[in-house]
């Protein structure tokens, strides 16, 4: 028979268990803050359209225009910087691709490019050019331009939709989309329409 105050008391072994719990627990810990990784970096915002000379022409009928643009489109990624330091900065080449081309005349009226949604590439810290061209189907055009060959509908602004694959890291990449609108407010139109028929041509600088 045990008497009382002999052996090992329940609360004490009660007691003894619950002290053990936290040192289990910071044991484990360990190995969970030693795995954890570089967190994924925002999408860089430096992409901007750039400055260029573009020719928008085509040819119109019953005050209706397929206009293509006859010249690549400029992409700025000057505004990026270099961005190389340590692995887990971007790497220098991107990729993308061209998910949506839209033309905005000044009459409010806005149409989709049918062509030009393409893959193309540019380098961080360097101006580029977009691989390819847009054409826009059945844009109005004003039928009394004939007259004064200042036609009042004109370009205002091409927006243009990308997907972009940035790579950093260890060979980790992301995907951001990017919009970018050039103002195509200042292109000249050169005309030289009857009725509403005939050759149409816008020409100037779009930034």
């Amino acid at each position: 028979m045990i008497k009382k105050g002999q052996g090992t008391d329940r609360r004490t072994i009660v007691k003894g268990a619950a002290w053990s719990v936290p040192v289990l627990a910071t044991a484990l810990s360990v190995p969970t803050a030693a795995a954890t990784t570089q967190p994924e970096p925002p999408c860089p915002g430096c992409l901007n359209p750039g400055f260029g000379v573009s020719v928008l022409a085509g040819l119109a009928a019953s005050s209706r225009a397929t206009l293509a643009l006859a010249n690549p489109v400029i992409l700025d990624a000057t505004d990026c910087g270099t961005l190389i330091g340590n692995i887990f900065d971007f790497q220098p080449a991107f990729t993308y691709i061209v998910t949506k081309a839209t033309l905005t005349m000044s009459d409010g009226v806005s149409y989709d490019s049918t062509v030009g949604l393409a893959p193309g590439a540019g380098v961080l810290g360097a101006v580029g050019a977009m691989p390819a061209v847009f054409a826009f189907n059945n844009v109005r055009i004003d039928s009394n331009n004939f007259r004064t060959g200042l036609p009042r509908i004109s370009p205002q602004t091409l927006s243009v939709t990308i997907k972009t694959t940035f790579k950093w890291g260890l060979g980790a990449q992301i995907i951001c989309e990017n919009t970018l609108v050039w103002n195509m407010n200042g292109l000249l139109n050169v005309s030289l329409l009857a009725g509403g028929a005939g050759a149409v041509s816008y020409t100037g600088t779009t930034s």
